[in-house]
């Protein structure tokens, strides 16, 4: 028989397998021909099956972990919550709002 390349978003399960499944939430397989789904990197998420890629988790969520399909929501209550990070701002660190927050720590308040 011959073999045929898996479309991306889906990967071999098994060595010897020419089945080609559908990565699982929290997953990706990029690329045609990719041999096993990676887990979304933390900050990232896929929430539904046969991903080609992972999103960034939005501003005021974050994603601790790999392989998630979701991402957690800061804080809580009546409060406008935001993620930030430090970043370089024309030569020096400052705090930007920003996707893709990797923890809870990168939480606050939006002011």
């Amino acid at each position: 028989s011959e073999c045929e390349e898996c479309e991306a978003g889906t990967a071999v399960n098994e060595s010897g397998s020419s089945q080609c499944l559908a990565c699982a939430p929290g997953f990706f397989a990029g690329d045609r021909a990719s041999s096993a789904c990676q887990g979304c990197a933390a900050g990232s998420y896929a929430p539904g099956s046969g991903a080609q890629r992972c999103d960034a988790c939005p501003i005021g969520t974050y994603s601790d972990g790999i392989g998630r399909s979701g991402c957690t929501a800061c804080g809580g209550g009546a409060r406008l919550w935001t993620t930030m990070r430090r970043l370089p701002v024309q030569g020096a660190m400052q705090w930007v709002v920003t996707d893709g927050a990797q923890g809870e720590g990168a939480c606050g308040c939006d002011i």
